[in-house]
């Protein structure tokens, strides 16, 4: 997922362990468990344990986001409602009418607009992670 990690430092990463584990094997290093014979076995766990990694930290970020626009100061989504409120002008509303036509219509519609790409990369996320078994 190019919008999580950059995959080729994640191969990097993990041919530097595989490289490390086949050291430490040659100099006798490694004694807690038998030294790995296949070496593309060692590299995939890694890049699986990596991904992972990348993956709950994304998903974290983002379920934090998704928080901050629920919770936002509707004048942080000033810009957002824009359109909205012309609409509200348009049709004729006014003082009160057009207050509660904003905070009933316009403000949850900006807050859903910036939620929506954040909601599709956390569901995208979340999938992935399935997908590796996390």
């Amino acid at each position: 997922m190019p919008e999580v990690y950059c995959e080729s430092d994640v191969i990097r990463e993990a041919n530097g362990y595989a490289l490390s584990v086949a050291s430490g094997c040659d100099i006798g290093a490694i004694r807690d468990e038998p030294c790995p014979i296949n070496a593309a076995a060692v590299i995939n766990k890694k890049i699986r344990e990596i991904e992972l990694r990348a993956l709950a930290s994304k998903q974290r970020a983002l379920e934090r986001a998704i928080t901050g626009v629920a919770l936002g100061a509707p004048s942080s989504f000033i810009e957002d409602m824009q359109t909205c409120k012309i609409e509200a002008l348009n049709s004729g509303l006014r003082d009160a009418a057009y207050q509660q036509y904003v905070e009933s219509k316009c403000l949850p519609s900006a807050r859903a607009a910036r939620a929506k790409p954040l909601k599709q990369l956390l569901a995208r996320v979340n999938g992935k992670i399935r997908e590796l078994g996390g």
